[in-house]
């Protein structure tokens, strides 16, 4: 029932899904990461009830220019990439 309490834990939890994806010093949870970005959403309705939808990019894989590239110029990657996003995607 405390705003600020809960804005507090918040970061703090934020910050602790930042260090455990990215740290200062050597690989995360996820391995090595190239970049990560993160949203922060709130429900709208005045109630301080925040999530976070966030992308992480591991270094080694596809940046976008050459994925969006493989994906016009090979119609079965594209395919099984559809059908990926289809099953992770609900």
């Amino acid at each position: 029932m405390n705003p600020a309490a809960i804005a507090v834990f918040f970061d703090k939890m934020c910050s602790a899904v930042q260090a455990l994806v990215c740290p200062s010093e050597g690989e995360g949870i996820f391995g090595d990461v190239s970049t990560y970005f993160g949203v922060v959403e709130s429900n709208g309705r005045g109630m301080l009830q925040l999530h976070m939808h966030s992308l992480i990019w591991l270094a080694g894989n596809l940046d976008f220019s050459d994925l969006k590239r493989k994906l016009l110029a090979d119609s079965d990657f594209a395919r099984r990439m559809i059908e990926y996003l289809d099953y992770i995607i609900p």
